[in-house]
């Protein structure tokens, strides 16, 4: 049950962190770099590594550095999501000349 509303949140809030970080006109090419990277090519890298590291060092060595990871990770997902841009409501982005003279 936790495992999926976890997987849940971790959709909805990349969603909305991605819009506070780039323009409306890369919202879906955002999502879909952050799809491609965390469904797509970190699960079969972190596998690989994940692999050789309990094949050479053990079962210890793999947890305790996983754990001090997912911990480095949330200090700096922590720090990094904490600006005052991220806190502070945005005002729609202006569409850009470029796209404005396409009529899109």
């Amino acid at each position: 049950m936790f495992e999926g509303v976890a997987f849940g949140l971790l959709f909805t809030t990349s969603v909305v962190v991605i819009g506070r970080l780039l323009p409306s006109t890369l919202y879906s090419t955002g999502n879909s770099i952050w799809g491609m990277v965390a469904l797509g090519a970190g699960p079969i890298i972190g596998a690989g590594i994940g692999g050789f590291v309990y094949q050479h060092a053990g079962t210890v060595v793999l947890y305790v550095g996983a754990s001090t990871l997912a911990l480095a990770g949330g200090v700096a997902a922590w720090f990094a999501l904490s600006t005052p841009a991220l806190a502070a409501p945005q005002a729609p982005a202006e569409i850009p000349a470029e796209l404005d003279r396409l009529g899109t």
